[in-house]
């Protein structure tokens, strides 16, 4: 079970950088480039370690709809999980 949930916490943190790189939030210049190397460093460690899950809370943080939406696709996840048993992971 942690396994799965450490899963979905790094899914849904490397979305949310890749969100944030699609279409990121209007900030002054300075802002926009730290926000731009942050979100692409946590997109591409998430994707390839699934390792950097804190890169994402800024962008949590400021954005609100993106902040439900991860938490509803996380307990999505969560409630999806509970009907497996563990000969289906098998």
């Amino acid at each position: 079970m942690g396994s799965l949930d450490a899963l979905a916490l790094v899914a849904v943190g490397c979305g949310a950088c890749a969100a944030q790189l699609a279409a990121p939030r209007p900030r002054d210049a300075a802002g926009m480039e730290a926000d731009y190397t942050l979100a692409l460093r946590g997109f591409l460690v998430n994707l390839l370690c699934g390792d950097l899950v804190e890169a994402c809370h800024p962008f949590l943080a400021r954005d609100r709809f993106l902040d439900y939406a991860t938490r509803g696709a996380v307990s999505s996840m969560l409630f999806q999980e509970e009907k497996m048993t563990r000969y289906d992971l098998l």
